[in-house]
Order: structure tokens, then sequence, then C-alpha cells
């Protein structure tokens, strides 16, 4: 008897057996569906993860070498530095050098002064002076020389190497 008024109540409630059916059907579908949220937002908070990552690795990697660039022309210019003081010291050696020529050649004239003719003399302040003149210009054409030779080597050396 009891499951004849079973069945007479659900013929009687079956639109409320089929809502209550919907309701969890529809109950389980939303829960997939947050679910399935939950996954997408975790798939995005993970590929940002990863573009971060590989973000500040760029940018990890582009500073040392921006570093590893001014290194090398910090290292050129200081090397530089150091050979164009070098440039200068043989520069000073060379004008002392020439200073000393310039005195042997006037004491070689003092000597021809005091012992031979005018035209001795003569020729002799016109070797010095010629000499004295090209050996000026020869020096700034040297240093002119130098100073460039170093330029170059710097701008060489201060090139980024790939």
């Amino acid at each position: 008897m009891t499951v004849k008024i079973l069945i007479e109540l659900a013929w009687r409630y079956w639109h409320w057996f089929v809502i209550a059916a919907l309701v969890v059907i529809i109950t389980a579908l939303s829960i997939v569906y947050v679910q399935r949220g939950y996954a997408i937002d975790a798939i995005k908070a993970k590929h940002e993860l990863v573009l971060a990552t590989e973000r500040a690795d760029y940018e990890s990697s582009a500073r040392q070498i921006e570093q590893q660039n001014y290194q090398g022309v910090i290292n050129a210019v200081n090397q530089s530095t150091v050979r164009q003081k070098q440039i200068a010291d043989k520069y000073d050696s060379v004008v002392v050098i020439n200073d000393s020529l310039s005195d042997s050649i006037a004491n070689i004239e003092t000597s021809l002064i005091s012992a031979n003719r005018s035209a001795v003399i003569d020729y002799t302040k016109s070797v010095n002076g010629l000499f004295a003149e090209c050996s000026t210009q020869y020096l700034a054409m040297a240093k002119s020389a130098a100073r460039e030779q170093e330029e170059a080597r710097r701008l060489r050396e201060a090139w980024p190497k790939r």
C-alpha cells in the first residue's frame, strides 16, 4: 500500500520532481562552471607568472650586457688614458732630446764662429734654423698622429663585441 501511495504522489507532484532534478542539474553545472573559471584563472595567473619571470630574466640579461659594454668602454678609456700618458712622456723625452740637439748645434755654431769664416757661420745658422723648423713640425706631426692612433684604438676597443 505504501508503494501505491508513493506512485500516486509521484504522479500528482511530478513537476516538482522535475523542478528538483533541474535544480540539481543546474547547481551541478554551475559548480562545474565555477570550477572551470577558477581553473582558467589559475592558468592565467601561471601564464602571468611565466611572463613576469621571462621579462625579469630578459631585463637581467640586458642589464648584464649593458654593464659588460659599459665596463668595456671604461676599460678602453682607462687604457687610452694610460697610453696617452705614455705618449705624453715620450713626447716630453723627444722634446728634451730635441732641445739637447739644438743646444749642441748652437755650441757647434759658437765654435765655428770663433774658428771659421762668415760663410760657415751663415751655413750653420741656416742649418740650425732649418733643423729647428723641421723638428718642430715633425714633433707636431708625430703628436697628432699618436693622438689619432690612440683615438682610433680607443673607439675600436670600446665598440661592443658580439
